[in-house]
């Protein structure tokens, strides 16, 4: 249904309002519960108002038929929220970090990541076909907004991009647990630029995704944990080598 209309859902005050100040011309309608007395409301519907955003207050029942995650304001905006796959030599031509996640499945692990590759200072996430769809609602309010703060690249096929980020000057760096090379004893977190890549929730970084890394390194577990979460290993990693 987002593809047909060309429109997907914003909930919550935290992504609605990261919506208005970074991509308020995409946003068609907001609506909201003025009646409730939260100060986040009240001051979203300003910001809205400033940037020219159309506005609607509705009632409490109104809302949750909208949304029942919403808390009070929700917002449609239109796509794409993502650029193509076309887009990708160009929006990592000038970066330096790169997050690239083949095939993320969860719509919450996706948004998390987003998050943070946005805390990070990353400057381009890349996602594989083969993950969650970045417009559902889950990924959107998972991510706090972070959505709308950083270039986003959809429906990449990994090994191209690999070889693509490769071209540009980045190492190709796969996050891995059986890998040989442990945090943060990694020569590639040296280099000028640096692409992360992690895989699947479950199966971690297929065959083919391995070998198109340049490197793979590992987080080193010091206690009983057999794994960590792919986003608490993403953020370890990300952080890693940063000044």
């Amino acid at each position: 249904m987002r593809s047909r209309q060309g429109r997907y859902l914003i909930e919550g005050p935290q992504a609605v309002r990261e919506a208005v100040r970074f991509i308020p011309q995409t946003i068609t309608d907001l609506y909201a519960d003025t009646a409730v007395a939260n100060p986040a409301i009240a001051n979203v519907m300003r910001e809205a108002e400033a940037a020219s955003v159309p506005t609607f207050a509705a009632s409490a029942e109104v809302m949750r038929a909208i949304s029942s995650d919403c808390q009070g304001i929700a917002a449609v905006a239109e796509l794409p929220l993502a650029r193509g796959r076309d887009q990708l030599a160009a929006t990592i031509a000038n970066g330096h970090l790169v997050m690239c996640l083949p095939q993320i499945s969860d719509p919450g692990n996706l948004g998390t990541l987003i998050r943070i590759a946005d805390a990070a200072g990353a400057d381009a996430v890349v996602i594989g076909a083969g993950s969650v769809e970045l417009t559902n609602p889950k990924v959107i309010r998972s991510s706090v907004g972070s959505v709308f703060h950083l270039p986003i690249v959809t429906d990449t096929e990994f090994v191209a991009a690999a070889d693509r980020l490769r071209a540009a000057g980045y190492v190709v760096l796969g996050a891995d647990g059986h890998a040989s090379q442990e945090l943060p004893n990694v020569g590639a977190l040296q280099r000028d630029r640096l692409a992360w890549v992690f895989g699947n929730e479950a199966r971690g970084l297929s065959e083919a995704e391995r070998a198109a890394c340049d490197e793979l390194a590992k987080v080193p577990l010091r206690g009983h944990a057999e794994s960590l979460n792919v986003a608490a290993a993403a953020a370890v990693c990300m952080y890693s080598g940063l000044a």
